[in-house]
């Protein structure tokens, strides 16, 4: 990490160097910050509240939203945050760029997209930082003009429920889809393998996707919220794509303290030479980000 001020918008700007290619972004909150979300919440906001009532109340719903809880009042708003797992997947794109170099990339759920801007640094040929929320991706596009990569990195409003809605000239058109740490909530992790398979490249294509296990926040069969040793999200992510057709390789995990399981770079692909091709990594020779 290097240094960092506060402009006029509130959010912060952060200079980060991977391999040499140096990025000042504006963001919300760094991985100072972030590296201590040790929880998921798999949990509908109702069922929650429900269950709270129960025990004498101290929580009331305005809302009949059976979405999942927020994190600092605005889960949209996440995406200005820098994530551990995204600085892992530049570390990794920078040490490897050509699985950058003169390839058509998108990041999925990207925010501020640091892997994406990265990925532009290294050689893209086209990158597109993607979000569901206008806000995020709006504030991403600006963040891509001010790094100089306005030309290469651009904004793009994606929501994986709404696949219909992207355009024809980005659907199955990507030869590297980029993900950090999208998998907190598994109601959409369907949704996210989906995704996936619409954007990319079916001849060649490949993924990168890092993620941190994470203890989940799930009801016990008496309908009392609990804690449990185990990333739901992620069980869920890897039984879809076991039975999607796509192919995995593991790249690279290293343990986190604190969490149930380790931080881990995962390879995604339909074609199994591909896979073969990607340089495995030892994390554990990147300094700490948590």
């Amino acid at each position: 990490m290097g240094d960092t001020s506060q402009p006029d918008t509130g959010l912060e700007v952060n200079t980060f160097c991977f391999g040499g290619n140096e990025i000042s972004i504006r963001c919300r909150k760094s991985v100072s910050k972030t590296a201590n979300f040790k929880l998921t919440v798999q949990v509908p906001k109702r069922d929650l509240y429900n269950s709270l009532q129960g025990f004498g109340g101290g929580f009331a719903s305005d809302s009949d939203e059976d979405d999942v809880i927020a994190v600092d009042g605005d889960l949209d708003l996440l995406g200005l945050d820098i994530w551990p797992a995204a600085v892992r997947l530049c570390e990794y794109i920078a040490e490897h760029p050509d699985v950058a170099v003169g390839k058509n990339i998108i990041e999925l759920g990207a925010g501020v997209g640091l892997p994406c801007l990265i990925a532009a640094k290294c050689g893209a040929s086209k990158a597109y930082i993607s979000d569901y929320d206008q806000r995020v991706v709006d504030h991403a596009h600006e963040n891509a003009k001010e790094c100089g990569l306005g030309d290469v990195c651009q904004g793009l409003l994606l929501d994986w429920k709404k696949l219909e809605a992207l355009p024809e000239e980005h659907v199955r058109s990507y030869d590297l889809v980029l993900a950090a740490d999208v998998m907190y909530i598994s109601q959409i992790i369907p949704d996210f393998v989906q995704a996936i398979d619409h954007v990319l490249c079916p001849e060649n294509g490949v993924v990168l996707i890092t993620h941190q296990e994470r203890n989940s926040l799930v009801m016990d069969s008496s309908g009392i919220p609990e804690v449990i040793d185990m990333d739901v999200s992620f069980e869920t992510f890897k039984d879809i794509v076991s039975r999607s057709g796509f192919l995995i390789r593991e790249l690279g995990a290293c343990a986190s303290e604190g969490f149930p399981g380790p931080m881990h770079i995962i390879a995604m692909s339909r074609d199994e030479a591909c896979l073969q091709t990607l340089h495995v990594i030892d994390l554990t020779k990147f300094p700490s980000t948590m």
